[in-house]
């Protein structure tokens, strides 16, 4: 059984943080007649980043956008005060943002962007982007989360079938307490193969 696929913007359009299982949305592993294979077999608690940098929704967005860059980070789960996720923001949710906005410039001359109408501005002119614009403005409200106990098959399926490069894992209470990137997966892989990578784990 597949995903429904979700375009971004339905996913804005008010869908609150549910897990998996939550959503009533599977992820089926097909029999091959094999026995699991090591990826089946590990948790992803073994490879996740423990020490997942996390954000509030009324951080602003420059603020968030230097934490990214000081951290060196795309993306990070959005929890309430219990840790508990409401959602993911990523470099990609700011970009389009601005976008929205008509904060981008092309050519070297700014345009203004409304109702699907686009008009130029002379040179000289900008756009002041919104000062109090918050993560809550921008973010994604949905999160895919799984458990600490879910295989790197299952979290790897769930990346590839929803387009998602990370994942944000969860206690039995929900809180975040760690999150599974698509490098992490790609650093177990190499390591299991025998390959000298060094651990990147925080």
């Amino acid at each position: 059984m597949g995903l429904v696929a979700q375009t971004v913007r339905e996913r804005k359009a008010g869908m609150s943080s549910k897990a998996e299982s939550e959503r009533g949305v599977h992820v089926t592993r097909h029999p091959t007649g094999q026995a699991p294979g090591p990826a089946e077999k590990t948790p992803i608690s073994e490879v996740m980043s423990t020490h997942p940098v996390c954000v509030p929704p009324d951080l602003g967005v420059e603020a968030l956008t230097t934490l990214f860059l000081e951290r060196g980070i795309s993306g990070a789960p959005v929890v309430d005060s219990a840790g508990r996720t409401l959602g993911i923001v990523s470099k990609t949710d700011v970009l389009r943002d601005y976008a929205d906005r008509g904060d981008t410039a092309e050519m070297g001359k700014p345009a203004l962007s409304s109702g699907g109408i686009v008009a130029e501005l002379d040179r000289g002119m900008h756009i002041e982007r919104r000062k109090d614009a918050t993560v809550r403005d921008v973010m994604t409200p949905l999160a895919f989360t799984l458990p600490e106990t879910a295989s790197i098959a299952r979290a790897s399926a769930l990346m590839a079938i929803e387009g998602v490069h990370r994942v944000p894992v969860v206690s039995e209470a929900g809180k975040v307490v760690g999150i599974l990137s698509a490098l992490d997966v790609l650093r177990w892989l190499s390591k299991s193969e025998g390959y000298s990578v060094p651990d990147h784990r925080v």
